[in-house]
């Protein structure tokens, strides 16, 4: 499976707040098991969405959901994703702990 995954960047900031740790953890965890992963920290990846996902060929995104800050950037990727027919799945603290809010958005599939 080839996954994208997204570390939204927080309008106003010139840099990260944090490393991404989490979907740095999850994606060495896929690579173990055969998966291809991409990570796009969006402080850094200037590439749009779009294109990221169709480079890739993704079949699955993710998106690291840490801090109200994060939101917009999140529904853009998940909106760009929605476009293409890919999956979305978003977690980290704040998307995992209101996890009913965010799966009944319609941004969001897993």
């Amino acid at each position: 499976m080839r996954v994208v995954m997204f570390f939204p960047k927080v309008e106003n900031s010139y840099r990260s707040s944090q490393a991404p740790l989490g979907i740095l953890s999850i994606a060495s965890y896929l690579n173990a098991n055969d998966h291809d992963v991409i990570i796009c920290d969006r402080f850094f990846c200037k590439d749009s969405v779009e294109n990221v996902i169709k480079e890739h060929n993704a079949d699955i995104i993710g998106v690291s959901v840490m801090a109200h800050q994060f939101i917009k950037d999140a529904i853009d990727i998940s909106k760009e994703a929605q476009k293409a027919g890919v999956p979305v799945v978003w977690g980290g603290s704040l998307a995992t702990p209101m996890f009913k809010v965010v799966i009944e958005s319609d941004y969001v599939d897993y």
